[in-house]
């Protein structure tokens, strides 16, 4: 199973937000990158959550300085609407790109990314909220329910040529309370590609209480603050 490191982007800086709200500055990108590098992260998720307001130029002169030093595989997202968005990204050096709130505008971005890219570099992102006893996928940083049921979206996606699928529970976001287990053992059974999860890792679950085994965690806030580091969240993982 992958621990990756999930970082955060608002102009030049780390942040953090809880339930995806209140955005507070964690730290400098290249520092903490470099250091969940060192540490032993598997991978790295790179999330713009501000890339459809802002100019992110500063994105590519990023990327281009610290895949110099970092070797382990790179996932970019955030306003990737085009084909022409996503190339520019490889060939900056990223592995693979994550898309949300733009598969709800073009249903078939996946099937062209997969398509173009390969299905293995197409990550599709879902932020799952439940709403009267039903999860929903939720776009736009969860502000807006597309009315479209979690198991659907998931399917749609599978279907269409994602590679691996990215759930974060928003409601357990940046709480550092647990994963939202009783969402995930939902999902897994009709996700049969990658499935990486995310939202509230506290780096102290019994991941047995899985339906299957999961593919990839992704972890901010414990490491943000400091709470524990990749080597001792994969000790306490083999200990399970």
């Amino acid at each position: 199973m992958r621990i990756i490191a999930k970082l955060e982007i608002k102009e030049n800086h780390v942040i953090k937000p809880v339930q995806y709200e209140g955005l507070r500055k964690v730290g400098d990108p290249e520092t903490l990158l470099e250091k969940y590098y060192k540490e032993g992260a598997d991978e790295i998720l790179l999330i713009n959550i501000v890339s459809s307001l802002y100019n992110t130029s500063w994105m590519e002169s990023f990327l281009k300085k610290i895949l110099k030093k970092v070797f382990i595989p790179i996932t970019v997202g955030g306003g990737i609407k085009t084909l022409d968005q996503a190339k520019n990204f490889f060939d900056h050096g990223v592995d693979k790109v994550t898309i949300c709130t733009s598969l709800f505008e073009d249903k078939n971005l996946i099937e062209k990314l997969s398509k173009e890219f390969g299905s293995q570099s197409v990550v599709a992102s879902i932020q799952a909220m439940i709403v009267e006893n039903e999860w929903y996928a939720f776009k736009e940083m969860a502000r807006k329910n597309t009315k479209i049921k979690i198991i659907d979206w998931i399917k749609e996606c599978v279907d269409k040529g994602a590679g691996e699928i990215l759930v974060t529970s928003v409601k357990r976001d940046g709480l550092m309370k647990g994963l939202d287990l009783d969402l995930y053992n939902e999902i897994c059974d009709i996700c049969n590609v990658p499935l990486i999860i995310g939202g509230g890792f506290n780096g102290k679950e019994k991941l047995i209480n899985f339906k299957r085994e999961l593919d990839g965690i992704t972890v901010s806030s414990l490491l943000h603050y400091n709470k524990t580091t990749i080597r001792e969240i994969k000790k306490n993982l083999t200990n399970d």
